[in-house]
Parts: C-alpha cells; sequence; structure tokens
C-alpha cells in the first residue's frame, strides 16, 4: 500500500487553480492578468462598471477610490454598497465610506472580498479528496485634500490577503493621485500611480510581481447635454496601455442611464457576431429614491458571458 501523501499534489499541481483564476480574470478585468490581489483593478462600484471603468477622475461617487485616492478630496461623503458577479462563479462585495473631514484630510475606508469560488481537490490516482476555497480580501483606507482651490492629492493604503486551501500571499499596497477639479466647468483631471507595493509573502515565494502603473484620465459634464463623459488611458502590463471611455446620461434628479467600452474589447472578440461585437463594453442604470441611489451594471464578455454588478449608495450630509 502506497504511504499516504499528506500533500496530494506537488506546488505545481497545487497552485492549478490560481493559474485557472488568473486565466478567468484576464478576460473579464480591464486590468492584467495577475492571479493576486485582482480586486485592486476594479471599481469599486456599479456604477463605475457601468461607465466603463473609466473611474480614475471621476468626483461623482467612490468608485475610482483604489486607483486615484485624491477623488475622494472631492466627491460627497457618502456609503456605498456592492455585489458583482462575474463568470465561472466568481464574484467580489465592496463597502465605501467616505468619512467627514479631519484637519483638511477627507478620510475614507473601503473593503473589498473577492470570492473565486470552491474547488475539487483530487489524489494522484484522481480520487475526490476535498474541496477548497480561494478568495482576496482587500482592506484600504484613504487620505485626500486640497492644496490649491482646484489641486487634490491622496493616498491609499490597502493592506491585501488573499488565500488558496493553505496557501497566503498578503500585501501592502498603495496608490498616490492627483485630482485637478473646477466645479464651475465641472471639468476633472486625474493622474495617479496604482498598485506599488511590498508582498510579504506569497504563494510560491516573496518573489511574485505586483503589478504596478499609471493612469490619466479626464472627465466632465457636458454644457449642452445632460452627459458626464470619462475618457481614462490607464498602464496595465509592462507599458502595455488600455484606454476606456465611458458616460452617464442624467434624466433629471432620479433616472440615470450610463454606458462605457475600452480597448479591451478587442482582445475579448473571437467571432463576428453581435455579442462578440459588444465585448467589453457596458450599459447601466442609476435610480435615485428619496436619499438613496440603486446602480445596475452589465458588462459584456463576448461568447464568455457577462459581469452583473448592483449597488445601493446615500450621500451624507
Amino acid at each position: 500500500m502506497k504511504p499516504k501523501n499528506p500533500h496530494p499534489y506537488p506546488n505545481n499541481q497545487r497552485l492549478s487553480p490560481v493559474i485557472i483564476v488568473g486565466t478567468i480574470l484576464a478576460m473579464i478585468s480591464t486590468a492584467p492578468a495577475q492571479a493576486l490581489f485582482q480586486g485592486q483593478t476594479h471599481p469599486l462600484t456599479a456604477r463605475g462598471w457601468a461607465m466603463g471603468s473609466a473611474v480614475g477622475s471621476q468626483v461623482q461617487d467612490g468608485a475610482g477610490m483604489l486607483l486615484n485616492p485624491a477623488t475622494t478630496a472631492v466627491i460627497p461623503r457618502q456609503w456605498q454598497l456592492s455585489h458583482t458577479r462575474f463568470i465561472q462563479d466568481i464574484r467580489s462585495t465592496a463597502a465605501v465610506w467616505v468619512l467627514p473631514d479631519v484637519q483638511k484630510w477627507r478620510p475614507a475606508i473601503a473593503v473589498h472580498y473577492f470570492d473565486f469560488g470552491r474547488f475539487r481537490e483530487r489524489d494522484w490516482e484522481g480520487q475526490e479528496t476535498d474541496d477548497f476555497s480561494a478568495g482576496d480580501v482587500l482592506l484600504s483606507g484613504n487620505l485626500a485634500r486640497r492644496v490649491r482651490s482646484k489641486l487634490s492629492f491622496g493616498l491609499r493604503l490597502t493592506w491585501a490577503v488573499s488565500h488558496l486551501q493553505d496557501y497566503v500571499a498578503r500585501a501592502m499596497l498603495g496608490s498616490l493621485g492627483l485630482l485637478w477639479y473646477d466645479s464651475e466647468s465641472t471639468l476633472a483631471l486625474g493622474l495617479a500611480y496604482a498598485n506599488w507595493g511590498s508582498l510579504q509573502s506569497g504563494y510560491v515565494s516573496a518573489a511574485e510581481p505586483l503589478k504596478s502603473g499609471w493612469t490619466l484620465g479626464f472627465s466632465k459634464h457636458l454644457d449642452h447635454l445632460p452627459l458626464i463623459v470619462a475618457v481614462e488611458a490607464s498602464e496595465v502590463y509592462q507599458h502595455e496601455w488600455v484606454l476606456r471611455l465611458g458616460g452617464e446620461f442624467h434624466f433629471g434628479e432620479r433616472l440615470f442611464l450610463a454606458w462605457g467600452s475600452s480597448t479591451r474589447r478587442f482582445d475579448l472578440q473571437a467571432q463576428h457576431t453581435l455579442i462578440d461585437f459588444l465585448a467589453g463594453s457596458s450599459v447601466g442604470l442609476g435610480i435615485r429614491h428619496q436619499r438613496l441611489r440603486y446602480d445596475f451594471a452589465i458588462i459584456g464578455l463576448g461568447q464568455a458571458g457577462l459581469i452583473a454588478s448592483m449597488g445601493i449608495s446615500q450621500q451624507l450630509n
């Protein structure tokens, strides 16, 4: 009888779910394929998803707090909750709370949990042995302030933990950002260096790479249309850039329609069908009722399926 192996898979086989997760997220993300800490590259709200993830210069909500922390210096105080479902049973939940100013600094906190689902483990003979889960937890603290009447600075630090059964990776990550915002013209220009950090421990070693890059964008509420437009360029991997475009139509104060797209859509197209043509594009609906706002977003992935996100938020006095 063969002795029981306490670890039925060697490291490369036990880590195969990481490869699977990284491959899936390479398809669905507007950022690079990185198995660790994927939530760093996604909008924190359904509204951000609906606007094509062009969130680095948005001043309406906390969708872009992880990419450009300077945005929280000018967005209204609020709390937000969102839930997003990806393909292959992957889902995420995020909460954002913009706090009252302290000595001219505006703090904000965010909690983001990424659940990659459950996997089936097998031994060397192919027999099922156990189920295990994988996921990321991101705890973020943000400080931002106005350094001039129209110029704001922000810093964000995130304690990130990624788990895959018995394996755990930990890192301290952050972003630095600037935002120039003219409240009269509603023009906002954002520049940030996002997701730099130090890996405390990795699945295999502390030498696993972390992804950082620049984000540059602008947004504006058009003068003669009830439309907010946002355009953003992000460095996603070794000088590879992605361009994102989004907008939100305002029908009064209670109804909003959003749309978005990015150059990632060309990576998702495999056939010349309508579904593939809409790959990488998004649509969304926002409804304000009394003091609460409800947002819903759908993002197309071509033949791979859809991402669906929903959220609720409230502005605070």
